[in-house]
C-alpha cells in the first residue's frame, strides 16, 4: 500500500478506492463491475501501438496471437499487471 500512496495526481479509480475506503481488492472490483466500467486505456494504448507498427510491418496481424483469456501464459508465469484505468464509456461499441 505504502508503494500505491505516492502515485500522486493518478486518475486510477480502483487504487483511489482502494486507499480512500480500506476496502479489500474484492469488493473494490465487485464495485467496479457493478458499474460496468471498462478498462479503456489499456485497448487505446494497444491499438495506437497496433497501427504505428502496421504501417512499418503489415505481417504483425499474423504474429499476433490473440486471446480473450485473462490469465493466458505460455510458461506458466502470470504477468501481474493490476493496474486499470476505468471509464463509464464502453470502449468496445463502435
Amino acid at each position: 500500500m505504502e508503494n500505491l500512496k505516492r502515485r500522486k495526481g493518478s486518475n486510477c479509480i480502483f487504487m483511489q478506492l482502494l486507499l480512500k475506503l480500506i476496502l479489500p481488492k474484492n469488493s473494490v472490483h465487485e464495485i467496479i463491475k457493478q458499474n460496468r466500467y471498462h478498462p479503456y486505456k489499456m485497448i487505446k494504448n494497444f491499438i495506437a501501438w497496433l497501427v504505428v507498427t502496421y504501417e512499418s510491418n503489415f505481417e504483425i496481424l499474423q504474429n499476433l496471437l490473440w486471446t480473450n483469456e485473462c490469465k493466458f501464459s505460455n510458461n506458466d508465469v502470470m504477468n501481474r499487471c493490476n493496474h486499470y484505468f476505468w471509464s463509464k464509456d464502453n470502449s468496445y461499441w463502435f
